[in-house]
């Protein structure tokens, strides 16, 4: 490494130190990222590299290892910890949802699962199991399926509900089409574990839709503009803490990705087999 290099580095590190990490650009907070992984040559131009490729910090994190290794430049080293970075990210939420009550932590539910789905290029079924006082005990993604479509059993997802003593769940799945609305059949896979769930002492406090922008409450018909979540509620407040800011979520943009494949017919093997579960 030139000396040129060298003090550019320790520059940026004593930046990040004196002044913090919100006073560096985003260029900079990547950079300095890569210089743990890159020991000797510039990374300056990688980093804007990566920014420009994928729209932004978010987007990098959002990045599966496979584009990551598409831009020259980036080896395993670098995939390896930015994939590191983002799954950290994910841990760190997931600490802070066990033993909380979702009342009070929906937003780390949202920043939660868009980490641990973050980078995925087919659907999947994530469900967060809570106890009798509404605390999260587990999270675990039950199944994952195509670009476009992953198939549930309602009674599976029971059966796993039951199996550690859960007394409520929440459903989330991603759209990777980019549009957050739900089908219907994501509705009617809602409205039938919201009727057989109670018979096993089981409530579904709602059935999320993640994208990259966006999430959607199925059971709150919904849409939540993400960057606004911290308004969002689950049960008994769910309504009332959503009415007040309803023309608010309304009026926000959105803006979808084009797709070219239907989304998610979450029952329709069900269907096959004659009627949902």
């Amino acid at each position: 490494m030139n000396n040129s290099n060298s003090g550019h580095r320790k520059r940026l590190k004593e930046k990040y130190s004196r002044f913090g990490h919100d006073n560096l650009f985003d260029y900079e907070k990547i950079e300095l990222l890569l210089t743990y992984a890159v020991p000797r040559l510039d990374v300056k131009p990688l980093a804007k590299a990566l920014l420009n490729r994928f729209g932004g910090i978010a987007g990098i994190l959002d990045a599966s290892k496979e584009e990551l290794l598409l831009i020259p430049g980036v080896g395993e080293n670098i995939a390896n910890l930015i994939l590191l970075v983002r799954n950290l990210g994910a841990d760190f939420h997931k600490e802070r949802l066990l033993h909380k009550s979702v009342f009070a932590c929906t937003a780390d539910v949202i920043k939660f699962v868009r980490m641990k789905l973050a980078g995925l290029r087919k659907e999947a079924f994530l469900v967060i199991y809570l106890n009798t006082r509404n605390e999260v005990i587990d999270t675990e993604i039950l199944a994952d399926g195509t670009i476009d479509q992953v198939f549930i059993h309602v009674r599976e997802l029971l059966a796993e509900a039951l199996k550690r003593s859960a007394r409520g769940i929440i459903l989330v799945h991603n759209h990777p089409g980019g549009s957050a609305e739900p089908s219907p059949d994501d509705r009617a896979l809602t409205e039938s574990i919201r009727k057989t769930g109670p018979a096993m002492r089981i409530d579904l406090l709602d059935h999320l839709v993640i994208t990259h922008d966006a999430a959607y409450s199925i059971t709150m018909d919904q849409r939540i503009e993400l960057g606004n979540e911290d308004f969002y509620r689950f049960p008994d407040e769910r309504k009332a803490a959503a009415e007040p800011n309803k023309d608010k979520y309304d009026q926000l943009p959105f803006h979808p990705r084009k797709i070219s494949k239907p989304m998610s017919e979450l029952t329709r093997k069900t269907k096959k087999k004659g009627g949902q579960e």
